[in-house]
């Protein structure tokens, strides 16, 4: 028996709609949505995702990223799309290949530092979580310096049904259960198929926030051999 040698199986936003309406009753087997179905379709989903990284931190949409950090400055608004930082982050002097931990504190304990102006090396963060996200740092940079840490950013945009949607493979089956859930509702189907898909959606979005996930305490630790 030969096996495919590729794994990249992906679907696009059409073929989710697509899907989605089969299973819903909606659409008969081998017939096409229509275009006014796409565009509720999208919102379906652009409103799902959202709702989706309320519950839970989905890693598909973590990243590492940088950030440049003056001297004197002490506040900096991170990308639009970014939700918070996950963990801690390490700072980089640009005259020093050593980094320095950075260790996220909750608000009380930025608001107990009694000089929030004193210079230095950052060893400590707040992240302010509002319309855009903010870090301030303590104590301020004295120089020029790199904040690298991992952030959590908002999930692409569906803008078309060409592209595909911004999750991992293995989450594109919530997807298809997300648009028939809600077109069963929409459509005013029988309560006992919108109460069967809604059970299904309820159990593939235990499993992938399960599956998102990181599994347990990683250590990196050195050892001398003498």
């Amino acid at each position: 028996m030969t096996v495919s040698a590729n794994s990249d199986f992906n679907l696009t936003v059409s073929q989710i709609v697509k899907q989605g309406l089969q299973l819903a009753g909606l659409l008969p087997l081998g017939q096409e949505p229509r275009s006014d179905q796409q565009d509720s379709v999208r919102l379906i989903l652009g409103t799902r995702l959202s709702e989706l990284q309320a519950k839970g931190v989905v890693l598909g949409t973590t990243e590492r990223t940088t950030l440049a950090l003056s001297s004197g400055t002490a506040s900096y608004a991170l990308a639009t799309d970014t939700i918070d930082i996950t963990g801690d982050a390490m700072v980089l002097q640009s005259v020093s290949t050593l980094e320095t931990p950075v260790i996220q504190k909750p608000w009380a304990n930025y608001q107990e530092l009694s000089d929030k102006t004193t210079a230095g090396i950052p060893t400590q963060m707040y992240v302010e979580k509002q319309a855009t996200v903010r870090v301030l740092l303590w104590p301020v940079p004295n120089a020029t310096m790199t904040l690298s840490y991992r952030r959590i950013r908002l999930f692409r945009n569906v803008d078309s049904g060409g592209v595909t949607p911004d999750v991992w493979a293995r989450q594109l089956r919530l997807l298809v259960l997300y648009v028939a859930h809600d077109l069963a509702l929409a459509g005013n189907l029988p309560i006992n198929k919108i109460g069967y898909l809604g059970g299904l959606v309820a159990q593939s979005e235990k499993t992938l926030l399960e599956d998102a996930q990181e599994k347990g305490d990683v250590q990196f630790y050195m050892e001398s051999y003498r």
